[in-house]
């Protein structure tokens, strides 16, 4: 997980700081929420 997280934190560091609060509402940001998932 964390690897993933840094890699998407790369690209998107907002979604990855984020993360949490995509998570919490998915409906807030799908597209992220899922990127950060796998």
């Amino acid at each position: 997980m964390a690897t993933t997280t840094k890699k998407v934190t790369k690209s998107r560091r907002v979604k990855g700081r984020s993360k949490d609060a995509t998570a919490a509402s998915p409906g807030h940001d799908t597209s992220g929420s899922e990127e950060t998932k796998d």
